[in-house]
């Protein structure tokens, strides 16, 4: 979460396996799980929050370290991409994490404003390891989007 909202909430999406995203540019394959935090500031944080996170992304693209649950993680690179329309601003990130065992995992997230509410759309598609490529799910960070005053 960037800085210090006044409130916040998270939830859960899954998509079943074998079910393909109509967005995609091909079959997803995978359960895609997508977690969403709604937060919500004044107006001033949450304009402040979006360029900090804009600064960082652009400062950290070529990676960096950090501690998560006892784990030592590194993120290889973070590259900005193409978000949905729908907000009133909006990042798209992708962002390789590797463990310290070698293990990568690519993730995909989506960082959207509309006024005061940022929404935090991060995902992970275990298949897309293999060399699959994945999209977050179009239909859900839609839906969310449309029910954000």
């Amino acid at each position: 979460m960037l800085g210090n909202p006044t409130a916040a909430a998270q939830r859960e999406w899954t998509r079943k396996a074998g079910k393909a995203d109509k967005s995609a540019k091909s079959e997803t394959t995978g359960p895609t799980s997508v977690h969403l935090t709604l937060a919500s500031y004044s107006q001033d944080d949450a304009l402040k929050a979006v360029n900090e996170l804009n600064t960082a992304a652009e400062a950290c693209h070529k990676g960096f370290t950090y501690t998560a649950d006892g784990r030592d993680l590194k993120v290889r690179k973070v590259t900005k991409t193409l978000a949905p329309a729908g907000a009133d601003e909006a990042m798209g990130l992708e962002v390789t994490v590797t463990a310290a065992d070698g293990s990568r995992t690519p993730m995909k997230v989506i960082v959207a404003r509309k006024g005061a509410t940022l929404a935090y759309f991060p995902a992970v598609f275990p298949e897309s390891k293999q060399g699959h490529d994945f999209t977050l799910p179009a239909e859900f960070v839609m839906a969310q989007l449309g029910k954000i005053g």
